[in-house]
């Protein structure tokens, strides 16, 4: 007998496998012998039947049946002889002769691959009958395809041949949830300049207390390449959306299940409601780091409920961090993220997963350089270059909270190539913000300087300007983790002054 679980209930039926044709190998529900599976919902149990149509001289089989690992899951040991005795029928038993079956999951769960043999030489079956039977957990809604394929092989372990291999299919009411996220990155379009850099390699000493030391090592010169932003907006001249499972504090990610259907019979998808999606974000972990004989203890809850909608847009909230301050975020570490999607007939299903939050090492502001601080709207006319230069500080032995601590809470990724950038603001001697302008951006490794300045133009309005009036240019500069949004600001801003002269 073969126990089906649907729902609550437990159904008992005996097996009624539809008759195959000759050198067909099938996957087969064993409970009404047909090659759809469903509808089912998600917690509910089926036997899938792998049988063979009548075939002749077969001593060996091999096959692998795939899914999609989002709606199912194969049940059964997780080692390979274990679970190829699990998972073999008959077929090659119906001589009396021992047969030796191994299988094996994939790591992703997307997959299994069965094989059996008899090992006793010149022995074979002719016949037909259930090569295996998997029994799957429903894991969430949608449809998917139970690709089939594999070889028969006869007694010298030839492939036999004319066997077709057919597949079946799988589907369930409840709704799919299709869930990837992206990250602006900001993508530079030839041609591409170059600026000089230059920086010293740190080398690492510890300390009897056990604390490590960063000592400057030996300064070198280098050429990195330049991304062109707008001078206005600081935004990049294109960028691409790249799928990751982190981002810097303070970028932009975007949170999409846009791809999630509804299905209200076989073969037939339905567009689910937007307004139905609803996200949440959770601190999902604790961050913990050890320096000078202490443990420190940082724990981050965001606990934000996020608009509905089937793609959204976000930026973790908060006061960018100082540099003096040992971990100043307030949203850091691993966050877990649900997205719940709720269809028309009440059925509900939900995404999973965790994200974690990174901080950048600060950028320094090294030089504030106003070139003309006595402008002349008539002489110079009504633009004025600004520049300035700056310094990664990650990595020195000058700012050891945020290159040990941010360091450490990178963990995985510890990545010193970070586009840093100059922003100016520029106001008037009551701080009222006049205008504001980028740079462009330049990679710098964790020591390097520019040996140039970055340079922006500031266009003057001559109807919001007074002539003989100061005005001064606060200078900051920013580290982007992906070249669109700030990940840090500098540690102190460079302020100079100018003079508008008619």
């Amino acid at each position: 007998m073969l126990a089906l679980l649907f729902g609550s209930s437990l159904m008992l039926s005996s097996p009624s496998v539809k008759a195959l044709p000759d050198k067909t190998v099938s996957v087969i529900d064993t409970v009404d012998g047909d090659t759809t599976f469903g509808p089912y919902n998600p917690g509910d149990f089926f036997d899938l039947s792998v049988d063979a149509g009548f075939v002749r001289g077969v001593r060996a089989i091999e096959f692998t049946l795939r899914w999609d690992p989002t709606m199912l899951r194969v049940v059964g040991p997780d080692e390979p002889p274990d679970l190829g005795a699990a998972l073999e029928g008959p077929f090659l038993q119906q001589m009396g002769d021992p047969t030796d079956p191994v299988a094996k999951k994939s790591l992703a769960g997307d997959w299994v691959n069965f094989n059996n043999l008899i090992p006793e030489p010149n022995r074979w079956v002719d016949g037909s009958g259930t090569i295996a039977v998997a029994t799957f957990e429903v894991l969430g809604g949608g449809e998917c395809d139970l690709e089939l394929g594999g070889k028969l092989l006869d007694k010298n372990f030839n492939p036999l041949s004319g066997i077709s291999w057919v597949g079946g299919y799988f589907w369930s009411p409840f709704p799919h949830v299709a869930f990837t996220w992206w990250i602006p990155t900001a993508v530079e379009l030839p041609p591409q300049d170059t600026m000089t850099v230059t920086g010293n390699w740190f080398i690492t000493m510890t300390d009897p207390d056990g604390d490590v030391d960063y000592l400057p090592a030996p300064t070198y010169v280098e050429e990195r390449p330049v991304l062109t932003l707008d001078d206005v907006t600081g935004a990049p001249e294109s960028e691409s959306l790249v799928e990751g499972a982190t981002m810097y504090y303070g970028d932009r990610i975007i949170f999409d299940a846009s791809a999630s259907y509804d299905l209200d019979a076989p073969h037939h998808r339905v567009a689910l409601n937007p307004a139905k999606f609803k996200w949440l974000i959770r601190a999902g972990g604790v961050d913990k780091y050890f320096r000078g004989g202490t443990w420190y203890d940082f724990r981050y809850e965001s606990g934000v409920e996020l608009p509905f909608g089937d793609k959204i847009s976000y930026t973790f909230p908060g006061d960018l961090p100082s540099t003096y301050t040992l971990y100043g975020a307030s949203h850091l570490g691993f966050h877990d993220l649900t997205v719940t999607v709720t269809d028309e007939d009440g059925n509900s299903a939900s995404y999973f997963t965790w994200i974690r939050i990174y901080r950048l090492c600060p950028a320094l502001v090294k030089m504030l350089n106003i070139p003309n601080p006595r402008h002349s709207l008539s002489k110079d006319g009504l633009t004025m270059t600004l520049g300035g230069k700056v310094k990664n500080t990650g990595g020195t032995p000058y700012f050891i909270y945020d290159s040990l601590a941010a360091y450490l809470e990178l963990a995985r990724m510890i990545h010193p190539f970070l586009w840093a950038r100059m922003k100016f603001e520029i106001r008037d001697s009551a701080k009222k913000l006049v205008g504001t302008v980028y740079s462009d951006a330049v990679w710098l490794k964790s020591t390097e300087i520019t040996d140039e300045t970055m340079k922006a133009t500031w266009t003057i309005d001559p109807t919001k300007i007074m002539v003989n009036a100061k005005y001064y240019v606060t200078a900051t500069a920013y580290f982007c983790g992906s070249g669109v949004t700030y990940g840090l600001k500098a540690t102190s801003a460079a302020t100079g002054d100018f003079t508008i002269l008619e």
